[in-house]
């Protein structure tokens, strides 16, 4: 039985220089999710998705190359928490030279292989999107 529902937005962040790698974060309760949260009232799930990035890894407007729309997905957020999210993910390329500063959310950075991402996301949606990118 689910509780609530709200809508998020999801990035998959990956380098101009190196597309077969992607960010993955660490969060305070110690799971492997990619850098996103929750779309405020009267915004867009883009719109959201750049506040998200900003406010978590430092990352500016400039520093996005590209934002692509993937899709929707819903996940089951765990944790102990009965609650649905219906997220939008997004496919954003970002310069090589931005430097990440992940905020008190944050508690690690890792760019990982599509492969290695696979193994280690913690929710089957975010998984399935990261299955969508190509080289």
């Amino acid at each position: 039985m689910i509780l609530f529902s709200r809508k998020t937005a999801v990035a998959i962040i990956r380098r101009k220089s190196q597309p077969d790698k992607f960010l993955v974060v660490k969060n305070l309760l110690g799971y492997l999710d990619l850098p996103g949260g929750g779309v405020k009232r009267n915004e867009t799930s883009e719109v959201a998705v750049k506040r998200e990035l900003k406010e978590e890894l430092n990352i500016q407007e400039n520093d996005i190359l590209s934002n692509i729309h993937l899709g929707n997905g819903d996940i089951d957020v765990g944790y102990g928490v009965m609650a649905r999210n219906h997220a939008s993910f997004f496919l954003i390329e970002i310069r090589d030279e931005t430097v990440l500063k992940g905020n008190w959310e944050i508690v690690a950075q890792l760019w990982l292989s599509r492969e290695e991402a696979a193994t280690k996301l913690s929710h089957p949606a975010t998984r399935e999107m990261l299955a969508l990118t190509t080289e």
